[in-house]
């Protein structure tokens, strides 16, 4: 069995409104962006990718939202 490393890799953390991860493509971009909420009120999420090495090659996921 060959050996597989998976790197994690936490580039940041994106500030954003509340509706934005749960259906926030249906608002403008300056509403989902949550600089018109107060700050109490924005959540911070984590912005990560994820490495995995093994003897077939590397696979790198960018766990970026969709915007569908």
């Amino acid at each position: 069995m060959s050996e597989i490393k998976i790197h994690i890799f936490h580039i940041g953390k994106v500030c954003v409104a509340p509706e934005l991860p749960f259906g926030g493509e249906h608002y403008s971009a300056l509403k989902a962006s949550g600089v018109l909420d107060r700050k109490s009120k924005r959540l911070w999420l984590p912005v990560s990718a994820y490495l995995i090495e093994c003897a077939h090659g590397n696979v790198l996921f960018d766990c970026g939202w969709h915007a569908i």
